[in-house]
């Protein structure tokens, strides 16, 4: 019996034309967003502008934590945390609580330095022992599952579908294709700009992401890496963060061994060259036209960084040396 198809017949291809919501049909939920729309399709593609440049140094360790991500079907399925996640909520706290029990250390050292007495003493050992309680309290809570991680936002890969958490417990699952993906504008606390990507379903259900970005330009290739990954017919973005995937998803895989491309580059990339190379293409989709197709921005005197341009990424040097291997 042979085994059934890794892709349901749902899935996401973006060689077809999308099936997103139309402004005529918009509910509610879409009023804010009408003006801020944002194209569809694939073009720039300068997805290392959008990785996180620490996600190489993770690579490059062998640690447990690495070990226990790499365990999870990450080419399945992307996630974003949403404050209806206990686990969420809880690592939040544990972040602030763990920043402020190092900032006040750090101060009170300083504050009795300049006045010792016991009940100085004692009040700062009781404010810092309470926010390293804190900290290493929901740091337990997390590393044993004790409180659950649900209530995300799910793009699934393989099923080409959408679930967002509703009300009650429930959840709208609809399909990518009839996604649009805007810009939500929001006020920092020092009351610059900050942008959100927000997704948004012909019907009204819609989600925000909760990573901000203080340049457009950036929610903009979002968007874009988001449509890349749930596209099926093409490869996994390739950036740090989804190496160790690669071989698991059968399209990747299919490129990958076509292409030449070596399991372990961003791995085994020097430090220097990965930053170089990350800062091609910031600069890159920077100064991307957005809006014209890339056949069109190329004609315009546009021009891609190395790693923008696909595989093999022209860093001659290191390419030698994996096909040295």
């Amino acid at each position: 019996m042979s085994e059934p198809p890794y892709y349901a017949p749902t899935a996401y291809d973006g060689r077809r034309e999308r099936a997103g919501g139309h402004p005529a049909r918009a509910g509610r939920a879409q009023h804010p967003m009408r003006d801020n729309t944002l194209p569809g399709g694939v073009h720039c593609r300068e997805f290392l502008a959008v990785s996180d440049p620490l996600a190489i140094d993770l690579l490059k360790s062998d640690s447990a934590a690495l070990r226990r991500q790499l365990a999870k079907p990450v080419q399945e399925r992307l996630r974003w945390i949403t404050l209806a996640n206990p686990a969420g909520c809880v690592s939040t706290v544990v972040t602030v609580a763990g920043w402020m029990a190092a900032i006040s250390g750090v101060g009170s050292i300083f504050m009795l330095m300049a006045h010792f007495d016991i009940w100085t003493l004692t009040g700062i050992a009781l404010f810092v022992g309470g926010l390293a309680s804190i900290y290493l309290i929901g740091k337990l809570l997390l590393r044993y599952r004790i409180v659950p991680d649900k209530n995300n936002v799910v793009f699934n890969r393989r099923t080409g579908m959408v679930h967002i958490p509703a009300r009650g417990g429930a959840e709208h699952v609809v399909p990518f294709a009839e996604c649009n993906g805007a810009i939500r504008v929001g006020v920092s606390g020092t009351g610059g700009y900050q942008y959100y990507l927000r997704i948004v379903h012909r019907d009204g259900a819609g989600a925000v992401c909760p990573r901000h970005r203080v340049d457009t330009w950036k929610i903009t290739q979002d968007w874009e890496y988001l449509q890349a990954f749930m596209d099926a017919s093409r490869p996994l973005p390739d950036i740090a963060e989804m190496e160790g995937y690669r071989p698991r998803d059968p399209v990747t895989a299919k490129h990958d061994r076509k292409t030449g491309r070596p399991p372990d580059f961003w791995k085994t990339l020097p430090e220097d060259k990965a930053r170089a190379l990350y800062a091609q293409s910031c600069q890159a989709a920077q100064h991307y036209p957005w809006g014209l197709t890339r056949e069109a921005a190329l004609t315009r005197g546009w021009c891609p960084s190395p790693a923008g341009q696909g595989w093999p990424v022209k860093d001659d040097a290191h390419n030698g040396e994996a096909a040295a291997k």
